[in-house]
């Protein structure tokens, strides 16, 4: 069981390294398109931005622009909506909206999204996932996208509560439509205690898992959600709390579940093999804590030899298209149609590998089998025979004018003759 998850997990990392740059588009576009559709549903003053056109074409351009650039273009479609309903509502919130971008363009980095995801979970009740992700990813600087991300939600909320479609002239009215708003966002104690809470939980996940010491990861996770859960618990002792406390335990439960999941395909260790190594140089004395990733250990055990990686690429229906690819059309569906039914109607004919395996036997099934697997060996008769057949001709033929002969003496060298003759007259 473990030894096929951890094939899945490879494969579904191989996979994601593979597809990395399309998967982040469509990623992308999905905040996009999610982001815009919540602002307008939830700010509703311009029926003309809910059309379905608009809502594709800001997922679009959320999908090819740099998250600070889509947080932007959300905050404008907010400010756009409220100014459709009240123009000095809309000024309101476009100060506010400025210093928060400016806050989060300062601090956010790379987890920009977070502002934006905080905002789309919380109608999944799964916001929390946001903080305990953080928590494991990233640095305590994240508490400043995570706290913008809960203040934008809150500031939605202000908005509808403090929102009149009513012509404002005079001055008083307006500085009464400003007092209102503004209590409604800093006079909201749980939006503190929120942003606390997500704080807390970002800062101590990091503490944590800085830590040397068995499963820390997965206690991190475990540490993260238990003060998550308490520290609502805690804060609805002292204000009414928007999300139930059952609501609360269960959404974050599933958060858990996510980030464990998540947590699963980014690393696995395995504490059973840990090794702690010491060495020094010239400087410094080191001490290494050195714990192998259980992935590389369970495939290393289980590797498939090549020959059966090479049989497995060219079954079923992806091996018809690798042969399809690297033997052509006409060969993969003549093999694919006619090799089977040929080995049915033809058993005593063999395949490749099975005549190579019967060819080349082991050398003690070749003895009992009276050497049917020896490669055969032509001896060098032919050679010799016509060397020696040359030799009597030449000593039968050969007539010496004194009338004797004598044969070559044996020598080292085959080039050096001794030829003893008669004296000539």
């Amino acid at each position: 069981m473990l030894t096929s998850l951890m094939a899945f997990r490879k494969a579904a990392r191989q996979l994601f390294q593979k597809y990395q740059i399309i998967i982040e588009i469509i990623f992308k576009f999905i905040i996009s398109f999610e982001a815009y559709s919540r602002i307008v549903e939830s700010v509703d003053y311009n029926a003309t931005l809910s059309k379905i056109v608009f809502k594709m074409g800001f997922g679009v351009a959320g999908a090819i622009l740099p998250p600070m650039v889509t947080i932007l273009l959300c905050m404008l479609v907010a400010v756009y909506e409220v100014f459709s309903g009240s123009p000095i509502m809309a000024v309101l919130a476009l100060a506010v909206f400025v210093v928060l971008y400016c806050f989060a363009a300062r601090f956010s980095g790379k987890f920009a999204y977070a502002i934006v995801a905080i905002p789309l979970l919380v109608k999944f009740n799964l916001h929390y996932i946001v903080a305990l992700l953080l928590g494991m990813t990233a640095t305590p600087l994240a508490i400043f996208p995570a706290g913008v991300g809960v203040i934008t939600y809150y500031i939605f909320g202000a908005i509808n509560n403090s929102m009149t479609t009513e012509k404002l002239t005079s001055m008083d009215d307006i500085l009464a439509l400003y007092m209102r708003f503004m209590g409604d966002i800093f006079a909201n104690k749980e939006m503190f205690y929120v942003v606390a809470i997500f704080a807390a939980v970002i800062i101590i996940m990091w503490a944590l898992r800085k830590l040397r010491f068995g499963f820390v990861f997965e206690i991190t996770i475990l540490a993260g959600g238990l003060l998550m859960i308490f520290g609502h618990v805690f804060a609805g002792k002292y204000v009414t709390m928007s999300v139930p406390t059952k609501y609360v335990v269960w959404g974050t439960i599933i958060s858990m579940l996510l980030v464990y999941i998540v947590q699963f395909f980014h690393v696995v260790l395995d504490y059973t093999a840990v090794e702690y190594v010491k060495f020094e140089d010239d400087d410094y004395y080191y001490y290494v804590h050195a714990v192998p990733k259980l992935d590389r250990v369970i495939l290393e055990e289980v590797k498939p030899s090549e020959e059966a990686m090479e049989a497995e690429k060219r079954t079923g229906i992806t091996g018809f298209f690798r042969r399809l690819r690297e033997d052509g059309f006409k060969k993969s569906i003549f093999t694919t149609m006619f090799e089977q039914s040929k080995k049915e109607k033809h058993p005593e004919i063999m395949d490749d590998e099975d005549e190579n395996a019967y060819a080349f036997s082991t050398d003690e099934d070749s003895k009992e089998a009276g050497n049917e697997g020896e490669e055969y060996e032509a001896p060098e008769k032919e050679y010799a025979e016509s060397e020696e057949n040359y030799d009597e001709d030449y000593e039968e033929n050969y007539e010496d004018p004194n009338g004797e002969y004598t044969a070559p003496a044996e020598t080292d060298d085959e080039d050096e003759w001794d030829i003893k003759a008669g004296d000539r007259k």
